[in-house]
Parts: structure tokens; sequence; C-alpha cells
């Protein structure tokens, strides 16, 4: 299917007129989850959410999605959609959420996207071996993959950002990375992908920060470049 560019609310409109059409079929899991990967895109704009949340069948197909389809995929993207909607919202009415309390035993967080997991894990088990806490969503998730996000985040000391052009174009990173932002937790950029520029909504929240280069060098030299960054920032 083709979708033509034009007013975010009205490209919702027809997502989700396409998206009720597909649903109802059977091992349409694809289709389904290229229109709810351009949803979950257009909810960071506070217009669209707005158009959403208010929507009762929009939200009700959501709802839905999220709870009873059998592709675990298309429930997390459903339920990805459902947290952005309140996290949109909430930033653009002033409504602020109530924090989890931070612990002193904080943890560093990864924020990065699957194609970069054995590099990303050759990292964090390293600085889990020079005695520092961290976090990934591969051996720390219990109960619901959002919250443990959020609650991973609110945690946080201090957050590294694997960039890569599959992390910028994943709207779950965004979701990680703009939460975190929102919460102005301490980040240390690494790039992961050679010769990639980060641009648009990642490209904003890097700013004029420096990153890591971890396509350049030997793993040895950017990993104490990394630790040397750590502890500048955190300590």
């Amino acid at each position: 299917f083709q979708i033509r560019i034009g007013k975010p609310d009205d490209n919702i409109n027809l997502l989700f007129q396409i998206l009720r059409q597909f649903s109802s079929l059977k091992e349409q899991y694809e289709e389904i989850q290229i229109i709810l990967e351009s949803i979950w895109f257009l909810s960071f704009e506070y217009s669209c959410a707005k158009n959403i949340h208010s929507h009762d069948k929009y939200f009700a197909l959501l709802v839905q999605l999220s709870e009873i389809n059998s592709n675990e995929i298309i429930q997390q993207a459903a339920k990805g959609i459902l947290w952005q909607l309140k996290q949109t919202i909430s930033i653009n009415t002033n409504i602020t959420n109530k924090l989890i309390i931070s612990k002193p035993s904080k943890h560093i967080m990864f924020s990065y996207n699957h194609d970069s997991k054995d590099l990303v894990n050759q990292i964090c088990q390293d600085l889990r071996n020079s005695g520092y806490r961290t976090w990934m969503d591969t051996d720390d998730m219990h109960g619901s993959t959002l919250d443990c996000m959020a609650h991973a985040i609110e945690q946080a000391c201090l957050v590294i950002l694997c960039i890569t052009e599959k992390y910028k174009t994943s709207p779950n990173c965004q979701s990680e990375a703009e939460y975190a932002y929102r919460l102005k937790k301490p980040f240390v950029p690494i790039l992961l992908q050679s010769k990639y520029k980060p641009d648009g909504w990642l490209g904003i929240i890097l700013g004029t920060r420096l990153y890591i280069d971890f396509t350049k060098n030997d793993f040895d030299s950017n990993y104490n470049k990394l630790v040397k960054e750590i502890e500048a920032t955190i300590k």
C-alpha cells in the first residue's frame, strides 16, 4: 500500500482506516507492523497524539491490538504508541508524571537498537567487570516492556546512547531517548555505525555533544575513552 504525504492529522486518519482493514485479516502481521510504526512516529506530534487519544475508535483499536493480538511484535508496537501518547500529551499540557524516587544504587542504562546488540553487550560486560552497575533490556526485563524501560531510565544515573541509523529510525529508541532527555538524564553518545551523521530528532538531542566513535581505532582505546567520559559525567 502507499500513503500520500500530507498533513499529519490526515495521515493519522488514513493510517487508521488502513489499520482497521488489515487488523481484520489473518496473517497480515508485516503490514500491520509497518502501519503501527508509522502511527508511532506521528504520535510524537501533539496534534496527532491528541487526535488519536480523543478518537474512541482509534484508541480502542490500539488497546485491542496491545492486549489480544497473537503477534508479540504487534502487541509491543501498539503498547509503544499508547505509552508515547501519554508522554506527548503530558509534555504539551504541563502534566508531570510522578517519577519514582531514585535509590542510591543507580545504574548506567544502554539505549540501543537490537542490530547493535553484540557490540553493546561487549561494552556492557566490560563495564560490569570494571565494577559499574549497568542495565540492558536483554537480562533485566520483568513485566511490561514499556514500564521496565521507563523505570530503567528513571533509575539511571547515566544513559549511553548507541547511535546508528537504525537507532534513529526506531520509534522505540526515539521514545527512550526523548524520555531520558525530558528527565534531563546525563548521557554519553557512542557512534556504532561508520560515517553516520545523526540528524532529525536525534541530532537535536545530541546538539553539539561529541560522541565516542567506536568505528575508529581499536576497541580498548575507545572503551577507555568511554570510561573517562562516564567518570567525568557522573562524578
